[in-house]
This record gives structure tokens, C-alpha cells and sequence, in this order.
């Protein structure tokens, strides 16, 4: 928890903990039968998607890189509160673990309040925007950007209810470090405030 002013903080969780463009874990031996080769094709282009350069193929690599780009820095950590055991949350020393734990919860009601109302767009956009793109040559990027994002909106949500359904044991570690106020330059870049 790093704090913006007296009446607002920032949750952020450490990107070293967060390695989304790491591949997948593979199983050692994908199943049998249909769904084993399906698993094993859809691993393969995985694989060949992340290392594509050139072509088609590196063009929607780029495209697909781009678009994530836009979406908000705390998706991540909000990704991971689905499959979570624990949290540990870190939180300036000159606020109490109750004053964290409400902020914290605030911050939660929020987030699932915003997903809610993008998934809820976006589940209207995608097919429209599959319908009307559909004709165009290549892969439908957008229609399928739209109902990626559907879909991940509704598992930040999944995630969200349960964090604050309390199926999450959290602890909280005052840090003395953390009671310097952070600012963001023109960028959207955060910092210490001088």
C-alpha cells in the first residue's frame, strides 16, 4: 500500500512476483485423446505466437501487445487474488492494520464496481464487433480483443468477490519506508514526492 495524500493510497504488488509474460506451466504429459492434442496445439501456439516477428502472426503479436498496454497497472494483481492462498500487505507504519484493512476493502469495492461495468461493455461490444469485422481478411483482433476482455473482466471479478468474501487470510506488515507520499509525473508514472 503506498499512500497519494491523506485521503487516498495505491495498491501495488511487486511486478517480480507477477510474471505474466512468462510461458505457461506445461503439464510433463498432456492427457489422452482429443483434448490432450488440443492442449498440445494450443501450447504449440502459444509458443509460436510469443516468438512470432514478422508476418501476420508478428503483426497480431504487436497488435496484442499494444492493447494490453492500455489496460490498468493493478489488473494483475487483482488477476492473481482467484487462485491466491495468501496475501501479505504491506502498509505504512503511521496507519493502523485497521485503517489498511478499510482502505484496502474500499479499494476492492471500487475495482469490482469498474470491472463490472467494463465487462458488462464489453460483453455487448464483442459480438458487434465480430459481426461487423468478420469480413475483413486475418484474424478478427478486435472482436476477439472485446471478448478477451470480457471474459477477464468477469474473472478480476471472481477474484475480487473473493478477496473481499474474506476466503483470502491477509497479513499486514507496517513498513516505515512506506509512509513516503508518491506522486505521478505527466507520464502516469509513479515516484517518491520529493
Amino acid at each position: 500500500m503506498l499512500l497519494k495524500d491523506d485521503r487516498s493510497s495505491l495498491f501495488y504488488s511487486d511486478p517480480d512476483h507477477l510474471l505474466a509474460d512468462e510461458p505457461p506451466e506445461q503439464d510433463a504429459a498432456p492427457g489422452r485423446g482429443l483434448a490432450g492434442r488440443l492442449l498440445t496445439r494450443w501450447h504449440r501456439f502459444q509458443e509460436t505466437f510469443r516468438q512470432a516477428d514478422a508476418g501476420v502472426m508478428g503483426w497480431c503479436r504487436r497488435i496484442w501487445v499494444w492493447l494490453h498496454s492500455r489496460t490498468q497497472p493493478d489488473e494483475p494483481l487483482l488477476f492473481r487474488l482467484r487462485t491466491t492462498n495468501r496475501l501479505d500487505l504491506h502498509h505504512p507504519l503511521s496507519q493502523s492494520g485497521a485503517e489498511t484493512s478499510m482502505a484496502w476493502q474500499a479499494y476492492l469495492t471500487g475495482r469490482r464496481r469498474r470491472h463490472a461495468i467494463r465487462m458488462i461493455a464489453n460483453s455487448l461490444i464483442a459480438p458487434i464487433a465480430g459481426l461487423l469485422l468478420f469480413p475483413l481478411p486475418g484474424p478478427n483482433l478486435i472482436g476477439y480483443w472485446f471478448a478477451y476482455r470480457a471474459i477477464h473482466h468477469t474473472l478480476l471479478i471472481g477474484g475480487i468477490r473473493r478477496a473481499l468474501g474474506g476466503k483470502i487470510p491477509i497479513t499486514y506488515h507496517p513498513e516505515s519506508w512506506l509512509d513516503l507520499r508518491v506522486e505521478g509525473d505527466p507520464w502516469g508514472r509513479r515516484r517518491p514526492a520529493a
